[in-house]
């Protein structure tokens, strides 16, 4: 905040204690003076005090209050409602404007205690209609000095708040969540003035949403892929069938079956890194359907494969015994050949 607007600040409080005295005169001694004179006047509203003195209980009852005590800008409010109350003639003007402080102090309380409890989007709420009634202040006659002090402190109240939200983020395991408190922090450093802070977690919104929209673009494509996979495998649903159904088209099938594992793999931990609880339950039951197809097709391509080379072997042995057969025919023919030649030469 400025220099500026401290010296602003300090003059409207200054303003305000010094309150001209109109009617008679009041003793000196604050809150433990009596009420000079009392004109009570119609409430719409049964719950709001009906006369000075009325006012002025319900105002010293708030002393202590912890808000007031961590924002002092609004306990200056409260004592010089106080002092207020105790001079001069209690018009309607003067009702309507402590009306409008009281309701202003309540109001402010509530925000303080919804951002204690940790309900940051209740207190910024709350925080917003105390805006709303400080500028009904700025509308009454003598309501803009309060108005001043209420303004400065909401600033910090934003400020405060914008930084818890944005420490929550960081704890946040769903992304969606994350973004939204995110978002709801830069609003609140946008109500506080903030411009740098509220431009860099506006920027940090924006980086997110577009990341975790790519994800999830990523992550439907590959659940999509994988069911297309699983729909379209009809010859699937054990070892006979896939062998009749595929033959030795198993084994692109297989391979299929390997590429969608993979997918659906990549996106449950997609689904897992963003916080989609319902979203990774439903990917992990495509993945076990995924699996067991794939299982199926192993088992498949494993019988093809073991067929195959018993029927390979068997040809090659049979091949091999041939060839032992014509060796020894061969041997046999030989060896029957030196027998003639040699009786040949005795004879």
């Amino acid at each position: 905040m400025s220099m500026n607007r401290y010296f602003v600040v300090l003059i409207v409080a200054l303003s305000i204690v010094t309150v001209p005295v109109v009617g008679s005169a009041m003793p000196a001694s604050g809150e433990t003076a009596t009420v000079s004179q009392t004109t009570t006047f119609a409430q719409t509203n049964e719950s709001q005090p009906d006369s000075a003195s009325a006012y002025l209980a319900t105002f010293r009852g708030l002393n202590g209050t912890a808000a007031y005590t961590t924002y002092s800008e609004f306990e200056v409010i409260r004592s010089q409602a106080v002092l207020a109350v105790q001079i001069g003639n209690f018009t309607e003007t003067e009702a309507e404007r402590m009306r409008l402080v009281l309701n202003l102090l309540q109001t402010f309380q509530t925000a303080y205690g919804r951002q204690q409890a940790g309900e940051y989007g209740a207190a910024i709420e709350a925080a917003n209609d105390t805006s709303k009634i400080s500028q009904q202040l700025r509308a009454v006659e003598g309501g803009e000095r309060y108005a001043v002090l209420a303004e400065v402190a909401l600033e910090r109240f934003y400020a405060r708040t914008g930084q818890a939200l944005q420490s929550a983020a960081e704890s946040e395991s769903v992304t969606r969540e994350r973004i939204e408190t995110l978002r709801r922090a830069a609003l609140a450093y946008q109500r506080a003035g903030a411009t740098d802070r509220y431009s860099q977690v506006l920027i940090r919104v924006e980086s997110s949403e577009q990341s975790y929209r790519a994800d999830v673009s990523s992550m439907n494509e590959s659940a999509a892929a994988a069911s297309s996979f699983v729909n379209g495998c009809s010859n699937c649903g054990g070892l006979v069938t896939a062998l009749t159904g595929y033959g030795f088209g198993v084994f692109p099938k297989y391979r299929a079956a390997q590429e969608a594992t993979r997918e659906t793999d990549g996106a449950l931990a997609l689904a897992e890194q963003h916080g989609l609880s319902a979203r990774a339950q439903a990917l992990a039951d495509l993945r076990s359907s995924v699996e067991d197809t794939r299982s199926t097709l192993a088992l498949a391509s494993a019988t093809l494969i073991v067929g195959y080379t018993v029927i390979l072997g068997l040809f090659c042995s049979l091949i091999a015994w041939r060839l032992v057969v014509w060796q020894r025919d061969l041997e046999a023919a030989a060896h029957g050949d030196s027998v003639l030649v040699g009786a040949m030469l005795r004879g």
